[in-house]
C-alpha cells in the first residue's frame, strides 16, 4: 500500500471526521477540497481516525459489496471499515448519539487466530470461521445528506457507527446460507427483503476479499474478532421510537429499539 502524500493533511482530515462524530454534526465531503486524494490516502485517513478513538478494535465490516453501490461509487471492488468496542449495542440504539442513522441486516462471521501469511480463498471461510450469527449494522455517515464518494466513505471508516449481533453463535457449515430469506420490518411493516446472496453472491466471498485486503494493508486484528460481511438489503433510516425487527430464515431473528 502506498504511503499517504501528506501526513499533516491525513491527520487533519481524520481529526475533522472524529470531531464530527463526537459532536454529532455533519460536515462537507473531503474530496471537493482535496480532489487528489486516492483510495490509499482514504485508508490512511481511516487508520488515523481509528487511532484517535483509543479504543479496542473488535473486528471489520465489509462495505460496497453490491454491484449497484460499486457503480454508484465508481469502484470495482468492496472496501472495509474498522469496528471498535463501543460500537456494539445490545437491543437499544441511542438516536441522540448519531447524525442520520440507517439500519441494514447482515451476516456476521466470527474468527479466531486467522492466518495472515497468505491469501485466503472464499471456500476456506467455512473452516476458518468459528461460527456465524444474524446481525444489524447501523451506518451513520458524517457527511451532509449522506452524500459521498468512495474516497470520502473509506476515510470516514465506511460509515461505521453501531452494530448488534444475534444472541447465539451458530455453527458452520450451514446449508445454502446465501439463500436464507431475510425480512426487515420497521414498526411492524415489511420495508426490505433479500438474501445473503446479495453480498457478492455469498458472505464467504465478501469475507475472503475483505480479509485479504485488510491483511495486505497491515491491519492488526485481535486474536478473536467479528466480521460484518455486508448489507443484505438497502439501509433503512430510523428515528426515536422506531423498532426494527429482522427475521433470517432458518437462522433466527434480531430486534433493535431506537431511543432518545
Amino acid at each position: 500500500m502506498n504511503s499517504p502524500k501528506n501526513t499533516d493533511r491525513t491527520a487533519a482530515l481524520a481529526a475533522a471526521l472524529h470531531a464530527a462524530e463526537r459532536e454529532v454534526r455533519e460536515i462537507d465531503g473531503i474530496v471537493p477540497a482535496h480532489p487528489d486524494l486516492t483510495l490509499d490516502d482514504a485508508y490512511a485517513i481511516q487508520r488515523a481516525l481509528v487511532a484517535l478513538y483509543e479504543r479496542p478494535v473488535v473486528g471489520l465490516k465489509a462495505a460496497l459489496t453490491s454491484r449497484a453501490k460499486q457503480v454508484a461509487m465508481n469502484v470495482t471492488q468492496p472496501g472495509y471499515g474498522t469496528l471498535l468496542d463501543f460500537m456494539k449495542v445490545d437491543g437499544t440504539l441511542r438516536r441522540s448519539e448519531l447524525i442520520h442513522p440507517r439500519v441494514e441486516p447482515e451476516i456476521a462471521l466470527f474468527f479466531e487466530d486467522l492466518p495472515t501469511d497468505r491469501m485466503l480463498a472464499s471456500d476456506e471461510i467455512a473452516v476458518l470461521a468459528t461460527g456465524f450469527a444474524p446481525a444489524l449494522e447501523v451506518i451513520d455517515s458524517r457527511y451532509k445528506k449522506f452524500k459521498f464518494t468512495a474516497v470520502d466513505v473509506y476515510a470516514d471508516n465506511c460509515s461505521s457507527s453501531r452494530f448488534m449481533l444475534g444472541r447465539d453463535v451458530l455453527p458452520l457449515p450451514h446449508p445454502q446460507l446465501e439463500l436464507a430469506g431475510v425480512v426487515l420490518e420497521k414498526n411492524g411493516d415489511i420495508v426490505q427483503t433479500g438474501a445473503p446472496a446479495a453480498v457478492l453472491g455469498h458472505p464467504f466471498t465478501s469475507a475472503a476479499f475483505v480479509l485479504n485486503l485488510a491483511i495486505a494493508h497491515g491491519v492488526q486484528l485481535p486474536r478473536r474478532f467479528v466480521l460484518l460481511t455486508g448489507g443484505i438489503t438497502e439501509a433503512v433510516p430510523v428515528e426515536v421510537g422506531d423498532v426494527i425487527r429482522c427475521r433470517f430464515g432458518g437462522i433466527g431473528e434480531i430486534s433493535l429499539s431506537v431511543t432518545e
